[in-house]
């Protein structure tokens, strides 16, 4: 017999997935108005529903006030899209100094893609210091929040040795957990070991497969090994 506690937990689901059909079929005004309704009771994820509705109409500001709200009320994508607002100049004069800020607020909250952002930009120095070791350290917490180019970035870091000293061994077990996300360049990486037997015995159909995969993927360092072979 199932428990009292699986049953509620279906019933809530069920209830859930009803309140979201119904909001997915209301009208833009109506919407509006139960975001700001749930807003107003302290939902910060309708805080950032509502400040995604007036940015889709060109409302930056009042976007920006929604936006504020939720990501001081702990909403890890609010404070993303915050940073996207600073950092592409949406509403406000482009600041890539505060895009960091915010994108390190939402990426502490748990958001992989405000982390990846954030490492690209300390990678390439884009507005910010370069910096690779900090850089590998955010895609790090990336691949940690589940982001597979988080694990690939981490892994590329450790096989190139840049912003850290070099460690295949463990590049490649971050290569093998990326590509078994389909993460193309990963697999493609990983082909590489089984090309050389480095780490792992040495095997061309593993190593033609996952060029394979890469190639199909529009890798085309995995067409030229496959080519190669």
């Amino acid at each position: 017999m199932r428990s009292r506690s699986f049953i509620e937990s279906v019933v809530m689901i069920s209830v859930a997935i009803l309140i979201c059909r119904g909001i997915a079929a209301q009208s833009p005004a109506n919407k509006k108005i139960f975001y700001w309704d749930r807003c107003a009771a302290g939902d910060m994820s309708s805080c950032n529903s509502l400040g995604a509705m007036h940015f889709k109409e060109n409302k930056y500001s009042k976007a920006r006030l929604f936006y504020n709200q939720a990501c001081d009320g702990g909403n890890a994508i609010a404070c993303s899209n915050i940073g996207y607002n600073y950092y592409l100049g949406h509403g406000v004069k482009i600041d890539r100094i505060k895009s960091a800020l915010f994108f390190y607020k939402s990426c502490e909250s748990g958001n992989a893609d405000a982390c990846m952002k954030l490492s690209s930009m300390k990678h390439k120095g884009d507005g910010i210091a370069q910096n690779y070791s900090v850089a590998r350290l955010l895609s790090e917490t990336a691949c940690h929040h589940g982001s597979a180019s988080g694990c690939y970035n981490v892994g590329w870091y450790l096989f190139k040795g840049v912003g850290t000293v070099a460690n295949r061994d463990r590049a490649r077990l971050l290569f093998e957990r990326a590509c078994r996300e389909d993460h193309a360049r990963s697999c493609n990486y990983l082909g590489w070991y089984f090309d050389h037997g480095v780490g792992v015995t040495e095997d061309d159909a593993k190593a033609r497969e996952l060029y394979q995969r890469a190639c199909d993927a529009g890798v085309q360092g995995g067409c030229d090994s496959l080519e190669r072979l």
